[in-house]
């Protein structure tokens, strides 16, 4: 070879490595917890139509935009479990679905599961296995099998709930929700705002747990 092919084989080499980095660094944002930059404020309201836990008449709020395919969700998972045990009595804890579909092919899929079982009263069951049992169904080319047996495993009825899944009405509520996380500036899942004010720098149950308490103070 040559020393102009070798030239050559040089920079493509290099252009490969660099795509590949920009691939992966792209990956990494759309997944890892990270600081807001400006517009850290919440701008569409909690309502009657969320799904929240805790108590639901209480003033404090904690709203959480998430990927049920986003693997740092699935770590805040349990953390916010943890949360809600504790200060349930006086803190409401509402979920927004933010599906990131550019790096997370199942995260669409996975949001109207849970809607569409929120559609038979059991949102938070299906909430909780989602994310217990995402290494399960994460990689697959199509999870929907999986997701009928969840609904039949909370006690849904399996008809209703494929229907659901695949309806209009379903999908709007998941975009709705998406693009409330916009207006919010939501730029990585999960993202947190209490009593509208967005949460940064959230690195263990402690932080998180740290502003909890300073609310409710």
């Amino acid at each position: 070879m040559n020393n102009e092919a070798l030239k050559r084989l040089g920079t493509w080499v290099a252009v490969a490595v660099a795509l590949g980095l920009m691939v992966w660094g792209l990956a990494l944002l759309g997944s890892k917890p990270r600081a807001v930059t400006a517009g850290g404020a919440l701008q569409d309201p909690v309502t009657a139509s969320d799904h929240a836990e805790g108590n639901t008449l209480a003033t404090n709020i904690l709203v959480e935009y998430s990927d049920f395919q986003c693997p740092a969700c699935a770590l805040y998972y349990s953390l916010v479990k943890q949360i809600t045990a504790a200060y349930g009595g006086r803190l409401m804890v509402v979920y927004r679905y933010f599906p990131l579909t550019t790096i997370h092919p199942n995260s669409a899929i996975s949001a109207r599961a849970a809607e569409a079982a929120s559609r038979q009263g059991k949102f938070w069951e299906m909430h909780n296995l989602l994310f217990e049992r995402q290494k399960d169904w994460s990689p697959s080319p199509d999870p929907t099998s999986l997701f009928a047996d969840y609904a039949v495993e909370i006690g849904l009825n399996k008809d209703q709930f494929i229907a659901d899944l695949n309806s209009a009405e379903v999908a709007a509520r998941v975009q709705t929700n998406l693009e409330s996380g916009e207006r919010a500036n939501v730029d990585a899942t999960p993202a947190f705002y209490l009593n509208g004010k967005k949460l940064t720098n959230l690195q263990s149950y402690g932080d998180l747990e740290q502003n909890i308490k300073d609310a409710l103070q």
